[in-house]
């Protein structure tokens, strides 16, 4: 029999252990190796450091039990007074100097040294030019008379305010995507918002609110500004389709700032919030604005308040919202930011409501008529037309918090090109300061941080991956990305899909990928927040497990005085992919706070406890602040951390707590991971896993993964019944998501791992995701869920045989895994949470 429980076993009798004890486990628990020890953060504020103060600090992290700092030059935030001098530029001589003497020193003590490839995040720097920088889409809409020939020159874009510009105007970088014409096209009725409610799940709901805000736009831009006047509210406490809402509120508001009240329907209940906007009260004006839409649930509390209006929360998630003026002001997020003043608070459409196009082939593309004057030259036949250009153009989208010298533009991250560009560049840089062989320096990883990048990103080589990709132009669907409705709603959600999962793959490739191509040429491996925070509180256009897939090294974050925010505890994600991928350590950011000074190892335990139980097993301090004597004590701090240094007043204490954070590590880092369910997320392209918590259908004692397309294809097989990993890893069952749609190719391996005993959960299929393929795809995915499902209703029949497997639908997880005879892998109060490994024939419980 095994040693059941050795977490447990080994922490009550440490006492007793001897050094030249012969078991690996207690070895490594007495004596934790250094990759099971904590790293820090090691923050150059403003790219300054004082080299004896290094030395003192790299010596103290060796004397507490940290192994590594992963360094990371950043601004500084908060009270001007309090902010280190300016260091020199990120990369420049002069900082790789700094640099050096930190590796030499670091690598003298033993200690590993991570280093982030840009100065705060994200990806991007002042090498970066114009045409390699973050870009989004843009369009104009343009009437004119048919019958004749036209020549006329069509409107540009409006320019995010940060955007840099050239010598005409307009922004340094730009190009038309494509000219499309629409004959006497009609226009859906509305602007549309829908929400999820925060938290998630069903709200007993008392009033809205509206506020019109007050605008202060620029006097040509405020003559095309109107508040909005007509509205209408519907909820759903089942979809987002059009078919999942009902109308409960109908009403119009006065144009003047300031709280406008309407009570709902008494017994209102929801998850989700339709606002259709309808009309503003200028009907020459064609942008309508609106400050701030609030839903009041019977407590009082505002259920659509993003994240920015309390940090504290998660906030509303924005399903869909119409396409506002701009990225980075009047967009759409203001609607519910809690302000309402400005370009920062007030929502402003960028034009009247988009448009209903019954069959794609009634849009033209006129692109190859126009000429890079933005002259459009063609002859029109007869009847009114709408043309619509669309432009891709760079945002001026900068680094979040750089040095005071380092400031520049963030990169394109769907062009493998430019995120060369930038990679190219610091491993250039790197050497030049190191020497050619990096791996001998003591840098191990180059670190890109979580992804945030705002707006509807694009980019010069996207259509063309789209094409590549998904088999069929995107060009006639481009309206529907701005909210246009192209055949029907079916329709125009399958394209949407698609756009969204290029989306996710591109990403995935030109900046992560390449980023790990880039590392590993020149002997250096990536590390990376790849996956989250996702929504509400970012938005990054990725497949989060499929990113953290593409990296060597694999790092969520957790903050562990915001219970309440789960897009700020991302822990199971990273933990998920490490286990589906064969990638051991699962790094997390930790013990982020903005509490100051205020926490110590007695507050932080618990949360550390949580991180083990969800499957993380490596910590990475945030935040060890660089201090040199003039910082005086306790010191310079960051904005965001809960502080780590020899300032803090249980510095004293500081090795007892590390060392507790390596044994857990340690023996959390042996073997595999053991679960009974693995949960697929589905195909498409922006998708994240949330905080480990057992669905009612799975219910207590047993543990899961979730997993992706990509494994499900390439890495996971069949063995006595089992869903196996290469690694060892394993599962007794495949959930599928509560969807009608899956991608053939998918649901043809399922089949295969059926086949060969696999037990499958949940729906049946009934069409493919997206056009991609259609409508062939349909048929496939047809006749691969008969060949699987057969006569499974969910009712009377619940259970079908499949070649050596199952198929199950209609049951609950819980009972397929105790029909199959396997119980809870472990039972006690319902407060106490666990994780399971399996190390050969030792079993270790925590």
């Amino acid at each position: 029999m095994g040693r059941i429980g050795a977490l447990l076993w080994i922490a009550a009798n440490a006492v007793g252990l001897t050094a030249a004890a012969a078991d690996p486990l207690e070895a490594g628990f007495r004596h934790p190796p250094m990759e099971a020890r904590p790293h820090t953060y090691w923050l150059w504020m403003n790219g300054y450091m004082d080299a004896p103060s290094a030395r003192e600090e790299l010596r103290a992290m060796k004397a507490a039990g940290l192994s590594g700092v992963l360094l990371f030059e950043m601004g500084a935030r908060g009270d001007k007074a309090a902010f280190p001098p300016p260091g020199p530029a990120f990369l420049s001589d002069d900082w790789l100097k700094q640099l050096k003497f930190a590796t030499d020193e670091a690598r003298s003590l033993g200690l590993q040294v991570d280093m982030s490839v840009i100065s705060s995040w994200d990806m991007g720097g002042p090498w970066i030019e114009p045409r390699h920088a973050c870009m989004a889409l843009y369009t104009t809409e343009t009437k004119l008379a048919g019958g004749a020939a036209v020549d006329v020159a069509l409107p540009f874009p409006t320019p995010e305010r940060i955007a840099p510009l050239g010598p005409d105007g307009r922004p340094a970088y730009w190009t038309d995507v494509a000219v499309l014409a629409l004959r006497s096209p009609r226009r859906l009725p509305a602007h549309e918002f829908v929400l999820r409610l925060d938290p998630p799940g069903d709200h007993a709901l008392r009033e809205v609110v509206f506020d019109q805000g007050t605008p202060s736009a620029p006097a040509e831009l405020a003559a095309t500004m109107t508040p909005v006047r007509e509205f209408t509210v519907a909820i759903s406490g089942t979809g987002t389709g059009d078919k999942d809402f009902r109308e409960v509120l109908r009403g119009s508001l006065a144009a003047a700032a300031g709280p406008q009240r309407f009570a709902l329907p008494a017994g209102t209940q929801a998850r989700y919030v339709q606002l259709r906007l309808l009309s503003g009260h200028d009907a020459a004006r064609p942008r309508w604005t609106l400050g701030e839409f609030e839903v009041i649930d019977a407590a009082g509390r505002n259920a659509a308040g993003s994240h920015t209006v309390n940090r504290l929360v998660d906030g509303a998630l924005t399903i869909r919202a119409p396409m506002p003026l701009t990225y980075t002001s009047w967009k759409a997020g203001n609607l519910n930011n809690g302000s309402v003043a400005g370009p920062g608070g007030v929502f402003c459409a960028a034009g009247p409501p988009p448009f209903e196009v019954s069959d794609p082939r009634e849009i033209l593309d006129l692109t190859a008529h126009v000429d890079r004057e933005s002259r459009l030259r063609w002859n029109a036949p007869p009847g009114e037309w709408t043309i619509l250009r669309y432009v891709c153009m760079v945002t001026g989208e900068r680094l979040k918090v750089p040095s005071p010298a380092s400031d520049g533009l963030a990169s394109d991250h769907l062009n493998p090109e430019a995120t060369r560009v930038h990679m190219n560049h610091v491993v250039t840089r790197l050497k030049a300061g190191l020497g050619d062989d990096l791996a001998a320096t003591g840098l191990r990883n180059l670190y890109l941080a979580s992804y945030e990048v705002v707006g509807k990103v694009w980019s010069p080589v996207y259509a063309g991956e789209f094409k590549r990709r998904r088999g069929y132009e995107l060009t006639r669907y481009l309206p529907a990305l701005f909210g246009a409705r192209i055949g029907n709603a079916e329709t125009t959600e399958r394209f949407l899909f698609d756009y969204e999962k290029t989306l996710g793959e591109v990403v995935v490739d030109a900046y992560y990928r390449t980023s790990a191509e880039v590392a590993r040429a020149a002997g250096l491996t990536i590390k990376s927040e790849a996956g989250g925070p996702g929504p509400p509180i970012h938005t990054p256009p990725i497949e989060s497990l499929q990113a953290y897939g593409a990296i060597d090294n694999i790092q969520g974050e957790f903050w562990p005085f915001r219970p309440t925010s789960d897009g700020l505890n991302v822990i199971k994600e990273p933990a998920s992919a490490g286990h589906i991928y064969g990638k051991r350590r699962i790094h997390l950011e930790s013990f982020t706070s903005s509490r100051h000074w205020a926490e110590g190892p007695q507050d932080l335990k618990a949360s550390a406890d949580r991180v083990f139980c969800e499957g993380g097993n490596h910590f990475v301090w945030h935040t060890w602040t660089h201090q040199s004597p003039e910082a005086g004590a306790p010191g310079w701090v960051y904005g965001a951390g809960t502080h780590l240094n020899r300032n803090v007043t249980w510095w004293p204490q500081a090795p007892a707590f590390l060392s507790y954070l390596s044994r857990g590590s340690f023996l959390l880092q042996q073997g595999n991971f053991v679960a009974d369910v693995l949960y697929y997320y589905g195909d498409g392209g922006a998708n994240f896993v949330g905080p480990r918590r057992n669905p009612p259908t799975l219910g207590p004692g047993y543990d899961y993964d979730v997993v992706n397309a990509e494994v499900i294809l390439t890495r996971l097989s069949v063995r006595d019944g089992r869903l196996m990993l290469p690694d060892g890893t394993n599962y007794s069952v495949l959930v599928l998501p509560g969807r009608e749609d899956i991608h053939p190719a998918v649901l043809a391996r399922i089949e295969q791992l059926v086949s060969d005993g696999a037990t499958i959960i949940g729906p049946r299929p009934l069409r493919a995701s997206g056009l991609e393929g259609f409508a062939t795809s349909d048929a496939r995915v047809r006749e691969i869920a008969t060949k699987l499902w057969g006569d499974l209703d969910g009712t009377t029949q619940t259970s079908r045989k499949h070649g050596a497997g199952r198929v199950v639908r209609g049951r609950t997880e819980r009972e397929v895994l105790t029909e199959m005879g396997i119980v809870p892998d472990f039972g006690g109060p319902a407060a106490l949470d666990f994780t399971h490994r399996r190390d050969g024939d030792s079993e270790i419980y925590f």
